[in-house]
């Protein structure tokens, strides 16, 4: 095998014989990005050149360590669950569970894996504020916490994962008189969800489902996670 020069053209070949003559601008396990005698940059799968430039490639890695782009994006789909109704003589109440659908893309050609994605939802509370189970409290809002793992998230690829369900509440109290029901409703909020993920033990992204309904929102230091997680 040759020795490897930085920034020098070599010219690969595919197990077919189709040569391309280029240099290694960047490299990981599986992917390589490679530079044209004109100046392009192409981004290919190891797998496709011959055994020797997979080896050279692999040598090149070893003396170039690769560096981490984290080129991460998120959206957020909030999800009805359930709705359950109850009444009695002095309130009907309304129960609503709902989750956050999370698709996290990676813009970036480089593959990431065993990435942690912590989560926090958050609801303002109806009447007194009061924790319920899996709920913790946070200044004005009451918090929801949970984690999970992506294995494998590909280059120029997403994931999407589903959180814990947050319960959400509704209270209609109810006078009964001649001139039927009346009373003042009090509802619940859900306000959105706040991510955040760690790879190789640091945070390297996070995002919120709303800016501005989550302003005034405190991230959980040391929350206990969701028992689904």
């Amino acid at each position: 095998m040759q020795p490897v020069f930085a920034g020098e053209l070599r010219e690969f070949r595919n197990p077919a014989g189709k040569v391309l003559k280029a240099e290694i601008v960047s490299a990981t396990s599986e992917m390589v990005t490679l530079k044209l005698a004109d100046g392009r940059e192409i981004t290919t799968k190891i797998a496709v050149f011959s055994k020797e430039d997979q080896e050279y490639i692999s040598e090149w890695l070893t003396k170039n360590p690769a560096q981490m782009n984290y080129r991460l994006e998120a959206k957020f789909k909030a999800d009805r669950l359930e709705r359950e109704q109850t009444k009695t003589s002095s309130v009907k109440t309304t129960l609503e569970k709902w989750a956050y659908e999370v698709t996290l893309a990676n813009t970036d050609p480089t593959d990431l894996s065993d990435l942690k994605v912590e989560y926090q939802l958050f609801k303002t509370p109806a009447g007194v504020m009061r924790t319920t189970s899996g709920q913790q409290q946070s200044g004005e809002h009451l918090v929801t916490v949970g984690e999970t793992v992506l294995a494998k998230l590909e280059g120029r690829n997403d994931a999407t994962f589903t959180t814990a369900a947050v319960e959400v509440k509704s209270y209609e109290p109810i006078v009964k008189g001649s001139s039927g029901s009346v009373g003042k409703d009090m509802e619940e909020d859900l306000e959105g969800a706040w991510i955040r993920v760690y790879h190789q033990d640091k945070m390297v992204f996070e995002a919120k489902s709303s800016d501005s309904k989550l302003r005034d929102a405190v991230w959980l230091e040391s929350a206990k996670k969701s028992a689904k997680d």
